[in-house]
């Protein structure tokens, strides 16, 4: 019986296609040559319009497996994607490291990514930019862009074009933190890693939208995370600090971790942020063991606090100290009396 069905299935296939008009495949091969020229041309917007047609319009071809396939990977022009964005715009510069040999600083990373956030099982545009202004002049010197404002925006597909989906807001004029100049390249990565990016961290088969701002000012620096809640993108973790990213006790779910201080000394008692299946809570402060951007991970899991050995040397010394202070007082409070009783 299923060896009928599947023969009876594969004939309508056959007398299905083969009645298809010869035109139909020349017309979708005539808009995939189309779609690639606006591609060569950088007008990704049109390639991707046509595109979308082919997949819809001639469902299990070669023309429409083609089109899947470079739709995927279809990217719009810096000038493009300027068009969906506020008037004076310009794509955020995100630093690859802060410290370290000129080559390396002057990398950055991506600015713009291509991925479902919304699980829509189209790709959306995530982009971080810039409003104006971007740098201002006192005594005929160019200063540093504090004044300009710091934005994350998705842009959806709605079928014909591109439309603005969500904004995160302006906020800080840059994408990064307080990075410690003692730190190594590798070491900073971990943290640069999470001044915009996407990413599944919560293990939920979505990708969420992470990124952190800073003012190095009053503002302050922030790390955000948020998820869509099929609604909208919903803040899932906040931190007031820089950040780096790992799952700490291997369950396959990442954990926030906030470890580092300022000028690169590691934090006593680092902040680690656990999912608990709704949002990123801060579980207890634990004490750092080792490098900054390193943890001792089963205390980290038993929750019980880790003294190092320069910490117990510290107090040790700390403590010898308060003795010797106490031992000189009694002295000098008993010498004192003994000249009261002379007199």
């Amino acid at each position: 019986m299923v060896k009928k069905i599947l023969f009876t299935s594969l004939a309508l296939s056959g007398l299905l296609f083969s009645t298809m008009p010869p035109a139909c495949f020349a017309d979708a091969a005539a808009q995939l040559k189309q779609a690639e020229t606006y591609k060569q041309n950088e007008q990704y917007e049109q390639a991707e319009a046509i595109y979308r047609d082919i997949v819809a319009d001639y469902p299990g071809t070669d023309e429409a497996f083609k089109a899947q396939k470079s739709s995927a990977i279809s990217q719009l022009s810096e000038t493009d994607l300027l068009t969906y964005l506020p008037e004076g715009a310009k794509l955020a510069d995100i630093p690859f490291i802060q410290f370290g040999p000129t080559e390396e600083t002057k990398k950055t990373r991506p600015n713009v990514f291509y991925a479902d956030v919304d699980d829509d099982a189209e790709k959306e545009i995530i982009v971080a930019y810039y409003t104006p202004p971007h740098d201002y002049i006192i005594d005929g010197k160019p200063q540093e862009a504090f004044f300009r404002r710091a934005h994350v925006r998705v842009l959806d597909w709605d079928g014909t074009k591109y439309v603005e989906q969500w904004d995160s807001g302006g906020w800080g004029s840059m994408f990064l933190a307080g990075m410690g100049a003692r730190l190594k390249g590798k070491q900073q990565q971990v943290y640069t890693d999470n001044y915009f990016n996407v990413g599944d961290i919560n293990n939920d088969g979505k990708p969420e939208i992470l990124f952190t701002r800073s003012s190095f000012g009053a503002e302050g620096s922030e790390f955000q995370a948020l998820s869509w809640n099929g609604i909208t993108y919903e803040q899932i973790a906040f931190v007031e600090a820089k950040i780096r990213v790992d799952d700490i006790d291997n369950d396959g779910i990442k954990e926030i971790i906030c470890d580092d201080g300022y000028s690169g000394i590691k934090l006593p008692t680092p902040k680690v942020f656990r999912w608990n299946g709704n949002t990123y809570e801060m579980v207890r402060e634990h004490v750092l063991v080792g490098k900054p951007y390193e943890m001792v991970r089963e205390h980290v899991l038993v929750g019980k606090p880790v003294v190092s050995v320069r910490l117990i040397l510290f107090l040790a010394i700390l403590a010898a100290a308060s003795l010797i202070g106490l031992i000189l007082l009694a002295k000098k409070k008993a010498s004192s009396r003994g000249k009261s009783r002379a007199t």
